[in-house]
């Protein structure tokens, strides 16, 4: 394995642990500000939730949405897609990977949320500075190998740490969209000097 693959596995991994182990915001998320498995008790109406055992099933398909993104990122990275006809899919690869946990988070945002409760409710401004992100990410693989490139990725980078500051249960879906973008910035330029030196 190339050192470029390696780092690139590295950060991938530190990524999807800091995921993992940022988790329980999210889970603490749904149950408290959406009332996930609560309901209305008593005469003065207040949220009664369940016990932490209800949240397990939630808990192990966030925990599977990561293991795929995590998977699809190594995709582009591992050395069996060094090939160069194979590298030229890696950066498409790596956006898609990192947009994903943002998908899986409003999945289970939107499956949480009360009937009742609007989006800009829920979130707010979370799902536009998220638009902006993606795009920034996609023009970032649309422009690979030149200097604006690394200018997109920094600012959707950016901008995903604008959204952990607004909402920062959301930490588990921006470690790991981060970790993704900065193993594309620099694992792919390296990889791509790699194979010219053994061309």
């Amino acid at each position: 394995m190339s050192r470029s693959s390696r780092r690139a596995l590295a950060t991938l991994l530190v990524a999807s642990a800091a995921a993992i182990v940022s988790l329980p915001l999210f889970l603490g998320y749904l149950q408290s500000q959406l009332h996930y498995q609560c309901e209305f008790v008593g005469i003065d109406r207040q949220f009664q939730c369940q016990d932490g055992a209800s949240y397990i099933g939630i808990g192990i398909a966030l925990v599977l949405s990561i293991i795929v993104v995590l998977a699809t990122a190594l995709g582009a990275v591992l050395p069996v897609f060094q090939r160069t006809a194979a590298a030229r899919w890696s950066a498409l690869i790596l956006v898609i990977a990192s947009i994903l946990p943002w998908c899986v988070a409003l999945l289970a945002t939107g499956q949480a949320r009360a009937r009742d409760v609007a989006w800009p409710d829920v979130l707010g401004v979370v799902p536009s500075i998220l638009l902006v992100g993606t795009v920034c990410s996609v023009l970032a693989a649309a422009f690979r190998g030149r200097g604006v490139s690394h200018a997109f990725v920094w600012l959707s980078v950016g901008l995903y740490v604008a959204v952990v500051i607004v909402q920062y249960e959301l930490l588990m879906s921006a470690s790991l969209s981060v970790g993704i973008l900065l193993c594309a910035l620099y694992f792919l330029p390296a990889r791509e000097r790699e194979l010219s030196r053994s061309a």
